[in-house]
């Protein structure tokens, strides 16, 4: 296997660092090949259901809002892997591919290393753009409900 450390501006290992380690591994005599980030968050076994309802629906987002990402989950220990898998057969891995793979990876965890600590820590979930347009159109709504009616601000 091949082994590579990255230095990140967002993303925090699970030592605090800010460094995303990234191995890349062949398996089946070298026709298949994946990337990942062993250990990329960790789910504590006492986490509570509801953070860790939010935790797995950000985990399914963040594998629908990307191409090839996806996410491993081991329920004995609570390890959270990033993790892109492909098959080689009878063809060679080329630099692009191994670019792009790379490149995912690292986007993925600095884009979204927020999202995933909020989930894990306080069971917030991030909300689509067309929810948080609507939710802002309601608290537009009531705002000038609120105003009709002579509300004003405390001062």
């Amino acid at each position: 296997h091949i082994s590579m450390t990255f230095e990140t501006r967002n993303y925090r290992d699970s030592s605090g660092r800010n460094a995303l380690r990234i191995i890349i591994l062949t398996e089946d005599d070298g026709n298949f090949i994946k990337f990942f980030v062993p250990a990329a968050y960790k789910c504590d076994p006492g986490l509570n259901s509801y953070n860790r309802l939010s935790l797995f629906q950000v985990l399914l987002h963040i594998s629908w809002m990307t191409k090839m990402l996806q996410f491993e989950y081991a329920p004995d220990d609570g390890e959270i892997r990033m993790m892109i898998e492909f098959p080689i057969e009878d063809s060679v891995l080329t630099r692009r591919q191994l670019a792009r793979c790379i490149s995912c990876i690292f986007v993925a965890t600095e884009t979204y290393h927020e999202n995933i600590v909020d989930a894990l820590e306080h069971g917030i979930t991030k909300e689509s753009e067309s929810q948080t347009k609507k939710l802002f159109e309601e608290f537009m709504r009531q705002r000038r409900a609120e105003r009709r009616q002579g509300f004003q601000e405390p001062e």
